[in-house]
């Protein structure tokens, strides 16, 4: 199944009806990667040209945008040459029925609207029976005139490009991740500038935060995470959905991270219409062993453990 956006929305779509029923995994990626940009350039092709500003209730996931599964289904062509320059190492041929894609487009869609550019990412989210294999996250606006893309996948790491606002990726442009230098007993949490809730404050508090750092969009603060800007992404409540943080923690994972649920359990994205939400919150860390005090922070007194 094709989990695609309908203005920023992310619902189930198929691609077995265009004959795609086996892929590799390397084709997937590198079409995504494709797709990601050409998705950047359309954003800042908007605001260029004083566009109109789409928005969309994000609590429906169930329109679908045929635009958006045209495209994909466009980009995964074997023939195509494609942007990475090699391929995963397990690229076994996969089942259809056993890949969701989780696609959107324009996350951080608040501070798209207030001009704060900086915070709007492109997510592709691969997951693999319900396991998040592999990430783009494309940032349209890296700096005023340059663009990133940042992809992950389970057995090559984190690599990332810095692009002219107009430039196609190179096969051997790629940089390898590599991660942050912090001082020690530093622990700087980042979460929402726009969804203000008790459970966060109190979370926060217990976490014994140094800093907070209050920022929009769940990609932008994924991105924040693998450059050291915050140590702990902290949303221990609902408001974001499979389609947010799909890419993410594919990333994460792909260098040694975490996303979880506030109580340490993994989210499953096997695609469901009915489980898109993302209800017990996001915690996600830069090094998997750093989780378990931010989990503890998130508890509430006299629940279940």
């Amino acid at each position: 199944p094709l989990a695609s956006p309908s203005h920023f929305l992310a619902i189930v779509g198929t691609m077995a009806a265009a004959g795609h029923v086996r892929l590799r995994m390397g084709e997937l990626l590198s079409a995504c990667v494709d797709l990601s940009v050409v998705a950047s350039g359309a954003i800042r092709t908007l605001v260029a040209t004083g566009g109109a500003t789409l928005t969309a209730d994000k609590s429906n996931g169930k329109d679908f945008d045929p635009q958006t599964v045209g495209l994909l289904e466009t980009f995964v062509d074997p023939g195509a040459p494609r942007a990475l320059g090699w391929d995963v190492a397990w690229d076994n041929d996969l089942d259809w029925e056993d890949v969701t894609v989780f696609v959107d487009p324009l996350d951080g869609t608040k501070e798209f609207t207030e001009g704060i550019h900086s915070a709007v990412t492109v997510l592709i989210g691969i997951a693999y029976l319900g396991r998040p294999v592999a990430g783009i996250i494309q940032q349209p606006w890296y700096t005023e005139q340059t663009q990133r893309c940042v992809w992950g996948c389970e057995g090559l790491g984190v690599h990332w490009q810095t692009l002219a606002k107009d430039e196609a990726p190179a096969a051997g442009g790629w940089v390898a991740h590599v991660g942050p230098s912090v001082k020690p007993g530093r622990n700087i949490v980042g979460t929402s500038r726009s969804h203000g809730r008790v459970e966060i404050e109190a979370a926060i508090k217990k976490s014994m935060a140094t800093e907070v750092i209050r920022s929009g969009g769940a990609g932008n603060k994924v991105i924040q995470l693998m450059e050291g800007v915050i140590d702990c992404y902290l949303f221990p409540v609902p408001g974001t959905k499979r389609w947010d943080t799909c890419a993410g923690e594919a990333i994460l994972r792909a260098s040694g991270g975490a996303l979880t649920d506030r109580n340490g359990a993994a989210y499953d994205y096997v695609f469901d219409e009915a489980m898109v939400f993302n209800t017990d919150g996001v915690v996600a860390v830069r090094s998997a062993d750093a989780l378990l005090p931010y989990i503890a922070a998130c508890r509430v007194p006299g629940a279940a453990l």
